[in-house]
């Protein structure tokens, strides 16, 4: 998932190859052109690299040679990053739908709409998924069906990515508000304001969430 891991860590603890003495040494092995900006994250997985694109499609490359193996076309642009767990691919959409694909054959499950553009990338934990979307509502919906199972109303757009800590869904608002949402119903266990609205996502690390903000601020908050 984007920043690698449920509380966005972006820590890889099986990476073994990279090192400080060999890093300088990459060279580019392959590239795949999209017909549109790319500021979606690329996501691996199962040897797979799966990417949204303006060009209104959601590509998987063979992360060995770079061959495409599917691309699907949204009605607009994809600058969410996807989530892939247990063979479904996860990614929201500026046509204001969250979808939901097979990561092998890039089959259409489901799709589920919203009521603005979907730029936040998916978070999934014990069959829910979470995510923001920009008409300020968070979202959680069943993995398997795309059934709506609870949202959360905030006071402004969510162009962040959620966090997820334990039982807790950390999500940062344009409201300056910094939210924790309980996983299974959406209710909110706490709240935290700052000086200005809050685009970054927050990060996780033990009871302590991590984000940046729009008054020029990084901000650490304890939450346990």
């Amino acid at each position: 998932m984007f920043g690698f891991d449920l509380q966005r860590t972006r820590f890889n603890p099986n990476e073994d190859i990279l090192t400080s003495t060999n890093v300088s040494g990459l060279v580019p092995d392959w590239t795949f052109t999209t017909g549109g900006f790319v500021d979606s994250s690329p996501t691996v997985a199962n040897d797979m690299v799966y990417v949204g694109s303006e060009d209104t499609h959601v590509y998987a490359v063979d992360a060995a040679t770079g061959a495409m193996k599917w691309k699907f076309q949204t009605l607009r642009g994809v600058t969410s990053s996807p989530a892939v767990v247990d063979g479904f691919v996860y990614v929201g959409s500026l046509d204001s739908h969250l979808y939901a694909f097979d990561a092998e054959m890039g089959w259409l499950l489901w799709k589920f709409k919203t009521g603005h553009y979907i730029v936040s990338s998916p978070r999934v934990k014990d069959g829910i998924i979470v995510f923001g979307s920009v008409d300020g509502y968070v979202y959680a919906v069943e993995a398997r069906s795309g059934r709506q199972l609870w949202k959360f109303a905030t006071g402004g757009q969510i162009t962040s990515s959620p966090a997820i800590r334990g039982d807790t869904a950390i999500v940062t608002g344009v409201d300056g508000l910094a939210y924790g949402l309980s996983l299974k119903a959406g209710k909110n266990l706490w709240s935290f304001r700052v000086g200005g609205p809050i685009a970054s996502s927050p990060l996780a690390v033990g009871d302590t969430v991590f984000f940046g903000c729009n008054d020029h601020s990084v901000y650490a908050i304890a939450t346990g």
